[in-house]
């Protein structure tokens, strides 16, 4: 099918409806929750490397010089002397450094989509993560939750769906 040059083409498929913009700000501050989240987990890491490199000896001043009563504490925890010490930050950091790293990426990328208005089911997916207070760090701060509800609120909207290709 050919077209005169006084026809004009027709547009069959649908056309993607016009950006109202209402997910701009939420994207942004998806980015920014999950960015948030990266630096956390970094110092998680951080953390776990700094107890790695301590000496022996300067943690074993450390150890005795705590209260008893908050020696006695981390016994019944199981922490029964400054290596077991170590060993918990330094795992407690690892653990939480790698699970808060991973955890920001979905958090990051869905606020890029977001603000690019493209695969909105990732979007989405990113904003409940942000939500989750072992997943979020930033959570606990509460900045996680309010960004992730105001972002679902926001790409559930008909308007914002609309707008999505």
């Amino acid at each position: 099918m050919s077209f005169g040059p006084e026809e004009e083409p027709r547009e069959y498929l649908p056309q993607p409806v016009p950006s109202t913009g209402r997910e701009l700000l939420p994207g942004i501050f998806l980015i920014i929750v999950g960015v948030v989240n990266l630096l956390l987990a970094a110092g998680g890491i951080y953390v776990s490397v700094a107890f790695n490199q301590i000496p022996h000896a300067e943690l074993q001043k450390a150890y005795s010089d705590l209260p008893q009563d908050q020696r006695d504490a981390m016994k019944q925890i199981g922490i029964n002397g400054p290596e077991d010490l170590r060993n918990f930050y330094v795992r407690f950091g690892l653990i939480l450094g790698v699970i808060w790293g991973v955890a920001a990426l979905p958090t990051l990328l869905g606020g890029i989509l977001t603000c690019a208005r493209r695969a909105r089911g990732l979007a989405i997916f990113g904003a409940i993560v942000a939500m989750l207070p072992v997943a979020s760090p930033s959570c606990c701060l509460l900045i996680g939750l309010g960004v992730g509800i105001w972002a679902l609120v926001v790409l559930l909207s008909p308007d914002v769906k609309a707008s999505f290709r």
